[in-house]
């Protein structure tokens, strides 16, 4: 049996009192039960239990699931019983039914309340019915939905309204018959979008069709071996569902002594939210983050289960696959497996994965400030190739001359820069593995404290403990990040409205704090830039520009003379930073095909005036370069895409095409994953030729 969520109950309860969620007290002993009368006489019977904590003015949700009736419990503190006119619908489950839920309320006077369908798709309301003739039969087929709620991304630039939200867990068989079941009922005009934690600044995820959440499809754990190939080393592989978030997988990874080879800088993602749009690290080695997958099973819309593995490194048996698997298909192509990995929701729901770690590491970063005429001085002529671990040093780069960032060792496993294109001040950041004294020290025993989040406390900050100076960041951003985000945003939104001519000093005093000549902690605490930082507002577009014969510093001359000109003539500024990462050349169909520098254009805040200035300067800068450069300028599928970008009239077919070399051959796997085009959304119809 799958392991059962406990489901939000919301209660309002009047009296100029907000609604707010009940507490949850979890399911009752002896659940699921076979019968709904057996289920209402258990939830009866432990309203009646007295003694202290009686549970008389409890309430209590039933609800049929593929095992039989749970009964979950809920309480409130407070002074007030919950009457079925004060419950609120959202979030409930729909006890495996859209048209005529399974699920059922007894309030705190032990009346008996059932949801149904509302007037309009998608809404639902809870109904006061007699105990009598309520004994429905389980659904012909179950679909673990949800009343939907509005939905909001992160930066609180896109938003949408499902009519039918999907809560699946790890058992893929309920997953499949659900979708398979609302692919053949539902209009044909509905779409299906998998979302991730809604970390992103595009419509990616967004429909007003099925919405398939993914936060219960959760967990990490060393590979199966039942369905491997003989030849194949399992210590370095792991399935890990595509709901469970980064920083989860970072946990269990290191617990079990490995670690992800590089990473982006935020851990709040979904496995399954993150890969599908392309998101990268810094580290030069190495592609987009989807490029650690080595299989992936995935559910089509139609309700098929297809595992996919490349041809040249496949993991799988087939004979054992279909012993174990006989309603599967089993696809080990390398231009389908290339296609899927980048593939934004468009051609199922990403269900499990294996990806492949390394034995866990630990790395310094350094930071120090110089300026970019003198970093481009540093890195022209290709030398970018020797200050950072690559894989092989392209023929065009100049002979070596010594030229190096002071106090960096090199080569660095990570580098990027934090450029103020307003004045040019920049932080150069690299990242080294520790050396082997200090690893062997760490295997050992690890100072207390690392285990702990990726984050300075206020008493580490505070110097009221022990901690040495190179295991922690500098105080003041850290501080002012953990402690003050929302009154640091705000203050941002007032300049950027009020006086946006005093942005580019903002931006001067967040870089000015961030030199350290060293900061040492596990490697995916390195790799984050903090909990506060990324818990602060803000909006991001990327473009990406070739390393290729320095185009990417070309590139840096041409942002700066926009930025300049927009702050010029309309007083137009941004309110944060760019961040330059170096990402290698993929694969994958729709991820870039050659080394690319990744410009992180950074707006801080969320508001309609931040979100309009955002768009401005992305779509100038982006318009700016591909004046420059063609098609060798990208944009992130994940982060802002302007409206008229890409989707210009006439020329979204050229722009595409122009930029992903191999894009017809993404579009004809994509279709023939999902040929009634469930998974694209009106955003990816406009975006996709």
């Amino acid at each position: 049996m799958a392991e059962r969520h406990t489901p939000h109950l919301w209660w309002d309860p009047g009296r100029l009192q907000r609604t707010r969620p009940m507490i949850e007290a979890g399911a009752l002993d002896g659940a699921p039960f076979a019968t709904f009368d057996a289920a209402l006489q258990a939830a009866d019977a432990r309203r009646s239990a007295g003694g202290p904590g009686s549970p008389r003015d409890n309430v209590f949700v039933i609800t049929w699931v593929p095992e039989g009736w749970m009964v979950y419990e809920y309480r409130e503190e407070r002074m007030g019983r919950a009457d079925l006119d004060e419950l609120k619908e959202r979030s409930l489950p729909l006890g495996g039914s859209l048209t005529a839920p399974r699920t059922f309320l007894v309030d705190a006077r032990g009346r008996l309340g059932r949801l149904m369908p509302g007037e309009a798709p998608g809404k639902y309301r809870i109904e006061r019915v007699g105990r009598e003739g309520q004994a429905p039969e389980p659904p012909p087929v179950y679909v673990p939905a949800y009343v939907p709620r509005s939905q909001e991304n992160h930066g609180k630039n896109v938003s949408w309204e499902p009519v039918v939200s999907l809560r699946p867990d790890t058992d893929v068989e309920v997953l499949a018959a659900a979708l398979g079941h609302l692919h053949a009922t539902l209009p044909p005009d509905l779409r299906f979008k998998p979302g991730g934690w809604r970390h992103s600044w595009s419509p990616v995820a967004a429909t007003d069709g099925v919405y398939v959440h993914p936060e219960w499809m959760r967990g990490v754990a060393p590979v199966a071996p039942e369905t491997l190939r003989d030849t194949v080393s399992t210590e370095n592989l792991f399935e890990v569902y595509a709901g469970t978030r980064i920083r989860e997988i970072n946990e269990a990874l290191w617990t079990a002594g490995r670690a992800l080879p590089w990473l982006g800088g935020y851990d709040g993602q979904t496995l399954g939210g993150v890969l599908p749009t392309g998101t990268h690290g810094s580290v030069l080695r190495f592609g987009p983050l989807a490029e650690m997958v080595r299989s992936l099973d995935l559910v089509r819309y139609d309700g098929a289960v297809v595992r996919i593995e490349p041809a040249a490194r496949p993991l799988t048996a087939p004979e054992a696959f279909e012993a174990a698997h006989p309603a599967w298909s089993l696809v080990q192509d390398d231009d389908v497996f290339h296609a899927a990995l980048v593939s934004m929701g468009t051609m199922g729901v990403f269900h499990r994965l294996v990806i492949e770690a390394v034995p866990r590491f630990w790395l310094k970063e350094v930071r120090t400030a110089t300026t970019m005429p003198a970093a481009q001085a540093v890195l022209r002529g290709g030398n970018l190739y020797r200050l950072a671990e690559v894989a092989a040093r392209p023929a065009w780069i100049a002979p070596p001359d010594g030229r190096a960032f002071a106090d960096h060792p090199k080569p660095a496993y990570h580098l990027e820069l934090l450029w103020n294109p307003y004045t040019d001040r920049v932080v150069v950041t690299s990242r080294h593995p520790v050396d082997a004294a200090r690893r062997a020290a760490f295997e050992q025993e690890e100072p207390a404290w690392f285990g702990q989040a990726p984050v300075r406390d206020l008493h580490r900050a505070l110097k009221l403990d022990a901690m040495a100076d190179d295991y922690s960041r500098p105080d003041v951003p850290e501080l002012a990040t953990e402690y003050l985000s929302g009154v640091l945003d705000e203050a941002l939104e007032v300049v950027a409205r009020l006086r946006p001519q005093l942005l580019p000093r903002f931006i001067d005093s967040s870089l000015a704090s961030l030199p350290d000549p060293s900061y040492v902690q596990r490697s995916y605490k390195v790799f984050n830039i903090g909990q506060g930082a990324n818990h602060i507002p803000a909006q991001s577009g990327t473009l990406s520009v070739p390393l290729r014969d320095d185009h990417w510093l070309d590139a840096i001359d041409v942002i700066r003379t926009t930025a300049r000109r927009l702050a010029d003539e309309a007083r137009t500024y941004q309110t944060g930073p760019i961040a330059l990462r170096f990402v290698r050349g993929s694969e994958i169909l729709l991820a870039d095909p050659e080394d690319v520098c990744k410009f992180e254009v950074i707006f801080g805040g969320d508001n309609n005036h931040v979100q309009a200035l955002s768009r401005t300067v992305v779509k100038a800068y982006y318009d700016a370069l591909y004046a420059v450069f063609g098609g060798d300028v990208r944009l992130h599928w994940g982060q802002l895409i302007p409206d008229g970008t890409l989707d210009l009239p006439g020329r979204t077919a050229h722009r595409v095409r122009e930029s992903y070399p191999r894009y017809d051959v993404w579009r004809t796997i994509r279709d023939q994953f999902d040929p009634a085009g469930r998974g694209l959304n009106a955003w990816q119809e406009r975006m996709l030729p």
